[in-house]
Parts: structure tokens; C-alpha cells; sequence
């Protein structure tokens, strides 16, 4: 069962390893991205920073629809999806898995991105990307650590998409 979706541009990190694992009583990770997936390094990095006992794979996008298609409609595990971009959450939907909620977390500021909230920064592609996936029926929130209050993003992300 798919237990949570999260976008956070370091992947497998302290707060996912610690907080978000244990929290969701999380027994799989699924870190989807392309250039992790085909960088033995930063694989193995991404792997050996995951929790005692947490399964973790590593995959392509193209990899990952059959797998985590396998894993949402098996009951006994509880994953963690994490991914650094919205693109590869709409790209699974878009391909026909099924997400109810994406926890928007880490998306740093970097130039052409937009502030969306105190920590969160967005293009407005990556905007529109969001804002198709809350169209496509998955709820958004922004949410740093599970400790923090989840805040709604769509009238925000509505006025980042407008700025072309």
C-alpha cells in the first residue's frame, strides 16, 4: 500500500529517514528519479541513509509505474514514494496509479522559482504540474516535517502558474 507521496528534492535524507519513516511506520522506500537510478553513487548513498530494516529501491520513472502499481495493491507493506519533482508524480497518475494525497516538502528556492510558502518554492511549470495532479483528484499539501500543521497550496500555486 502506497502509505505516503512526498516531493523533496534530497530524497532519502535525516528528516525522511527519522521522522517521516517512523511516523508512517514506513517498511519500503521508493525513491523515483532517473539520475539517482543511474549513479551507482548516489544510489548507494540514498540506499545507506534509509532506516535499519526499510527496504529501499532505487528506480526510473519508467521503472517505477509496474513496481509501485505492484506495491499499492498489495496490503503488508507501507511505502514511501519520494521524488524531487512534481513532473514524476503526474507522469505515475498520468500512467494510471492512484495517489490521494502529495505531501509537498523540500523544493528549494533556485532562480524562476516562486515562493509558495516560507520554505517552498515552485516554477510555474512546476506549478501547472501540481495544479494538473490536484485536477486529476490528488490532494496537496506542503509539509516540511509531519510535525508541522500541512497547509493548503492550490490558490497559491494558481497565482505562480499565472506568471509566464
Amino acid at each position: 500500500m502506497l502509505s505516503v507521496c512526498r516531493i523533496d528534492e534530497r530524497l532519502v535524507h535525516g528528516q525522511v529517514a527519522v521522522k517521516w519513516t517512523a511516523v508512517f511506520d514506513i517498511t519500503n522506500i521508493v525513491i523515483v528519479d532517473d539520475g539517482v537510478a543511474n549513479n551507482s553513487m548516489l544510489k548507494n548513498i540514498n540506499v545507506n541513509l534509509a532506516p535499519r530494516g526499510c527496504v529501499v529501491q532505487v528506480l526510473t520513472v519508467e521503472e517505477s509505474y509496474p513496481v509501485l502499481k505492484s506495491e499499492h495493491e498489495s496490503a503488508p507493506t507501507r511505502t514511501l514514494v519520494v521524488a524531487k519533482t512534481p513532473g514524476v508524480f503526474l507522469n505515475l497518475v498520468e500512467s494510471g496509479l492512484r495517489i490521494k494525497k502529495l505531501i509537498v516538502g523540500n523544493m528549494g528556492y533556485s532562480s524562476g522559482r516562486e515562493k509558495l510558502t516560507k520554505n517552498l518554492f515552485a516554477t510555474p511549470a512546476e506549478a501547472e504540474e501540481l495544479l494538473k495532479l490536484n485536477a486529476l483528484g490528488v490532494e496537496l499539501v506542503a509539509q516540511i516535517v509531519p510535525d508541522d500543521r500541512d497547509k493548503e497550496i492550490v490558490s497559491t500555486l494558481n497565482k505562480i502558474a499565472q506568471i509566464k
